[in-house]
């Protein structure tokens, strides 16, 4: 919930400044959803160079005006350069948000010209009960499926519970069950197709295994894990194409994209650790003591 804001922007800016998204593939696309404070900030540095960034809120009103002190609806997120934004995260779940709250606030984020992105999951009792199944649908049919006409561009985030921010690896068959049932859900329900994508201590490591199962189409990467390196594998552009940073607290930015070298048909590493360690150097070296 806090940090250097001032010391986050500086890595950002210079992570970036003579990197050229336009040889990254339309179909890669990266959001970076830092806290409230930072939102501004973060939209006027990225929309200046690399238009490719896009910047998401990490939760909204359910309303969308009048009188709620303390609520920051999607016409405001709106106005200050956010695109997406995060609803029904397993935190905000914890603190009391209800199924009916975070169907009024994926409507409230389709009203206000944001693209909503649904965090669904079960915890680590509904897994080892095998509830799993149960609670997706529930989760679907409670904060989705009574929206008709939802735009294709909407976002589904499975992150199971007990493996966010743990180390936690979840199989690759477990994985592909859950996202072939959450496809399948969908297009039963809404006649539709929507993009999916995972989340739950996602690192470089993990990623390489995690992009080859069928029905995953991205990451949500909080920024609590470990730096995600270079993502070695062919699989990536194919069928990984959403990036999602969550910066919870606001100390590093860090993503690897990959794109493939037409000429000699491998794989070129466009940001890597040793790209951010060489960054991290030069800007503790210009902070003032």
């Amino acid at each position: 919930m806090g940090g250097d804001t001032r010391t986050s922007l500086k890595k950002f800016k210079s992570l970036y400044k003579d990197f050229d998204f336009n040889n990254i593939s339309e179909e890669i696309k990266v959001i970076i959803c830092p806290n409230y404070l930072d939102i501004k900030d973060f939209y006027e540095t990225s929309s200046k160079t690399h238009e490719k960034i896009l910047i998401g809120a990490q939760n909204l009103s359910s309303e969308i005006q009048g009188a709620f002190t303390g609520q920051i609806s999607g016409k405001m997120l709106k106005n200050i350069g956010v695109s997406y934004s995060i609803v029904g995260h397993s935190e905000c779940r914890l603190q009391g948000e209800d199924d009916e709250t975070i169907l009024n606030k994926v409507q409230a984020a389709i009203e206000c010209e944001l693209i909503p992105i649904l965090c669904i999951g079960e915890n680590q009792e509904e897994y080892s009960k095998g509830r799993t199944e149960n609670k997706i649908k529930h989760q679907l049919t409670e904060n989705l499926f009574p929206l008709k006409n939802l735009p294709n561009s909407v976002l589904i985030a499975y992150e199971p519970i007990y493996a966010i921010g743990s180390g936690i690896a979840v199989q690759n068959e477990h994985l592909e069950e859950v996202s072939l049932l959450i496809k399948d859900l969908v297009r039963d329900n809404l006649g539709t197709d929507l993009a999916l994508i995972y989340g739950g201590s996602v690192t470089s490591e993990s990623a390489k295994h995690l992009a080859k199962v069928d029905g995953i189409d991205g990451f949500l990467v909080g920024s609590s894990n470990p730096m995600l390196g270079p993502i070695d594998s062919t699989n990536l552009l194919t069928k990984v194409t959403w990036v999602l940073v969550v910066i919870f607290f606001v100390v590093t930015i860090s993503i690897s994209i990959v794109q493939k070298n037409e000429i000699n048909n491998e794989f070129d590493f466009l940001i890597d650790q040793n790209n951010i360690e060489q960054i991290e150097e030069e800007i503790i070296q210009e902070l003032p003591e």
